[in-house]
This record gives structure tokens, C-alpha cells and sequence, in this order.
């Protein structure tokens, strides 16, 4: 409570204003929202962790969906077949909760290389969703990209070397 001048008395307490609680505005729709959920968003709010909390439970395509609108201002987002399959089968293995890193081309903020400038009025389309489960991300492919595989336990490079009497190089192939 904060000392303030309140109509009544001035040195009366005035209630600290702060955001409108949420779970108050959900429990006024129990058809849609039951009280254990009310609750658990009440005691989120309280400590002061309900962002991370709806980070986590957050699906996919509302990360995805997110992310398109605040970073790269897109419309909306479209998913390919491909994409929704991954989006099922991952959510099914339980990786739900792992952070998302987006590939798309460094060119444009859309998901095609050839728009450049930051353009306002598109739509991007994830075309796949790959895992990299030891890393701990899902990577939306967005549009056209391809990707470079990661180095094996030894790299090929230790093989390669130059034949001092031929001048070739060897161990490439």
C-alpha cells in the first residue's frame, strides 16, 4: 500500500496500482476456464513467474506465430503438411518445451531471399521443423533453406594432405 492522498483523508493508504490480474477475468468464463486452471494462473501471477509459465505451455505454432509477428512483422504464418506432421510427432515425444531457433535466410525478413528491405503485408511459410534434441531447440525451416550438417567425431580434414612428390593433394575422396 502506498500513502497517498485519498479523497476521504489524505493520509489514508491507496491500493498500489498495478495490471489487471488475469485469472480474475478468466474465472468470470467457467464454461472455458475451471477453477484449478483460475488457480494456477493466480499463483503465477503472484510469483511473479506466469510469463514463463505460458512460455512453456505455449504451443508450437503460437511460438512460431509470435515470433513472425513481433520480429519479422509478418501477417500471419502458413504451415506446410511436412511441417504439421513434425509439429504432431514432436509434440508426441514430449519436446513441447524446448526453445525455438528459426531458420530463414539472412536476406529479407520473409522467408524469400529475393524480398528485400523490411516489407510489411506477407506471410511466411514454415516448409519443416527439424530437432536437435543433444542441443535442446526445434528450428523451424522457414521457405526454401538448406542446412549444413554437424562435423562427425573426427573430421574428414585430418585425412587430407598434400604428396610432397607429386604436388597432389590426397585424401579428399
Amino acid at each position: 500500500m502506498a500513502r497517498g492522498r485519498g479523497a476521504a483523508d489524505p493520509g489514508e493508504p491507496v491500493p498500489a496500482r498495478g495490471p489487471p490480474a488475469l485469472a480474475p477475468a478468466l474465472g468470470k468464463y467457467p464454461l472455458y476456464f475451471d477453477a484449478l486452471y483460475c488457480n494456477l494462473v493466480q499463483a503465477g501471477e503472484q510469483a511473479g513467474i506466469l510469463d514463463g509459465i505460458l512460455d512453456k505451455v505455449a504451443t508450437y505454432k503460437e511460438k512460431i506465430e509470435a515470433i513472425a509477428r513481433e520480429v519479422y512483422r509478418a501477417d500471419g504464418v502458413d504451415y506446410t503438411p511436412e511441417a504439421e506432421a513434425k509439429i504432431e510427432q514432436f509434440t508426441r515425444l514430449g519436446f513441447a518445451d524446448l526453445p525455438l531457433c528459426m531458420a530463414k535466410t539472412h536476406l529479407s525478413f520473409t522467408d524469400k531471399a529475393e524480398v528485400k528491405g523490411a516489407p510489411r503485408g506477407f506471410r511466411i511459410t514454415i516448409s519443416d521443423i527439424r530437432a536437435s534434441v543433444g542441443a535442446g531447440f526445434l528450428y523451424p525451416l522457414l521457405g526454401t533453406m538448406r542446412t549444413m550438417p554437424g562435423l562427425p567425431t573426427r573430421p574428414v580434414f585430418y585425412d587430407v594432405d598434400l604428396d610432397l612428390k607429386t604436388g597432389k593433394v590426397v585424401g579428399l575422396f
